[in-house]
Order: C-alpha cells, then structure tokens, then sequence
C-alpha cells in the first residue's frame, strides 16, 4: 500500500465519526450472527457517503 493509500485509508476512520453502529445514521454494519465475516464493515450509506468521496480524491 502507498502512502497516499494509506492516508486515505486513514482518513476514512475520522471521516466515519459520528455514524458509529450506535448512532442514528450508522455507515458501519453491526454483528451479522449469520455471517461474521460482515460485521463491522461498511454498508451502503458507509460505501457511498463514507468511502467513495476519499477514494474518488486520492485516484
């Protein structure tokens, strides 16, 4: 991963803050019982909103 990567990756965690599981616009999935492999990753508002506008700068 390059730096600019990571910056990125970096910023998306405070970009994130304040749509925790808990709150009331959560961008990140809580436990799926069914498929640990989901819990705690983005979901479509946390891909959207969250992810694709840094993503989109730093390409």
């Amino acid at each position: 991963m390059e730096d600019k990567e990571r910056a990125t990756l970096n910023a998306a965690i405070d970009h994130l803050d304040g749509h925790g599981i808990c709150s009331a616009g959560p961008w990140l999935r809580s436990i799926e019982v069914l498929d640990l492999t989901e819990s705690y990753h983005p979901n479509a508002s946390g891909q959207s909103l969250g992810y694709l506008p840094l993503f989109s700068r730093a390409s």
